[in-house]
Parts: C-alpha cells; structure tokens; sequence
C-alpha cells in the first residue's frame, strides 16, 4: 500500500493522540507553583498543575504533560537524562532559577526515578542560581 504525505502525516498525527490517551490513564500528580515558570519552551503562570505522561516513553525517557488546572494551558516536557536518586528522596518537582526566571528542571518520583528536563541554568549577572522545589502528590485522574 502507497501512502501519500498527507495520509502518512494524518496516521502519523493518530497515533500520537492514540499514545496520549494511553497516558490518560496512567497515574496523575498534582504540584501547587506558587511562582511562574518555563516548561517546554512555555510561560506558565501560578497555580495548580496536574503532571501526567504524554505518551509512552521515547527511549527511555518520560514525556510529560502539564496542565494548570485553572486556565487549561498546557506545557509538554521531555527528560533528557535521567538522574542518580537518594534514598529517601521525596516526591518533587524542581525549578532552576536565576535572574527572576524558573525552569523547569527535574522531577523526583520517590525513590524510584528521577530525571533532569532542562540543562542548568546559568546565572547571567550577580545574581546566583537557585534551586526552588514543590512537592508532588497523587490525584485522582478525572
């Protein structure tokens, strides 16, 4: 069977919204940002945020879905590496920061995994990079 560009692109955008609806039903994490942020190239304002898995992993490594819960607006990240874990490591989402800016940059989950996002940010003046982390709690999937 010979497939045209446009049918291959149309199958090909199925399948993506097919792998994030699998994520759908894989466990939700709830984070309270009190500040704003970057995530996947996006300015995200305060507030709650449900983190899921976008898809399946790509390699290896988590794609993951964040969702303010108040404006809808949503930001996709993937790992880039994965990180050494603690034990006792809590369950967080972490931020680097400098220069009135955070990014996103890793994410614990327990001591089980853990996985850098963003490579680390560089203060560009005075003022030093700081390290700012929320906790991550289950919540129920709607």
């Amino acid at each position: 069977m010979k497939l045209g560009t446009k049918q291959f692109w149309m199958m090909t955008a199925g399948l993506a919204l097919a792998a994030a609806g699998v994520g759908a039903q894989t466990p939700v994490m709830r984070a309270n940002v009190p500040f704003e942020f970057e995530a996947g190239g996006q300015h995200m304002a305060a507030g709650i945020y449900e983190i899921r898995s976008a898809s399946d992993r790509l390699a290896g490594a988590p794609i993951l879905k964040m969702t303010n819960s108040a404006t809808g607006k949503v930001a996709v990240v993937m790992a880039l590496t994965p990180v050494g874990v603690k034990g006792g490591q809590a369950t967080e989402l972490q931020f680097a920061c400098a220069n009135g800016q955070c990014v996103v940059a890793r994410i614990y989950e327990g001591g089980s995994n853990a996985w850098a996002f963003a490579p680390e940010r560089r203060s560009k003046g005075s003022e030093p990079v700081y390290q700012a982390s929320v906790p991550l709690e289950r919540a129920t999937a709607r």
